[in-house]
């Protein structure tokens, strides 16, 4: 799975090739600085939105690993959504992080 904080796409592979592809894309949102009391309220309502793309990603994913029959996971993107990914994914996908 590659992802950012609004987009991932999930690629299943199996014997050398590309069996599925699929692309999960959540709302865009910008951390600006907006400044004032609304600043943190934005900056809060950004973070709820990248924790709900993180929970509709993990969904379909272990929807696809029910389905697929998946034995490991490759995740790809930068470490503050990866942590995040980490953080909501099934407890028994523990054992597949290292």
């Amino acid at each position: 799975m590659l992802t950012d904080t609004n987009t991932a796409r999930i690629f299943v592979f199996g014997l050398g090739q590309v069996i599925d592809a699929e692309e999960v894309k959540g709302k865009k949102a910008h951390r600006v600085k907006v400044g004032g009391w609304s600043q943190a309220r934005y900056q809060r309502r950004v973070g709820n939105a990248h924790q709900e793309h993180a929970k509709e990603v993990i969904e379909r994913l272990a929807q696809i690993v029910r389905e697929d029959k998946v034995t490991h996971i490759i995740l790809a993107g930068d470490q503050v959504v990866i942590r995040s990914f980490k953080n909501n994914c099934p407890r028994k996908w523990s054992p597949w992080w290292r």
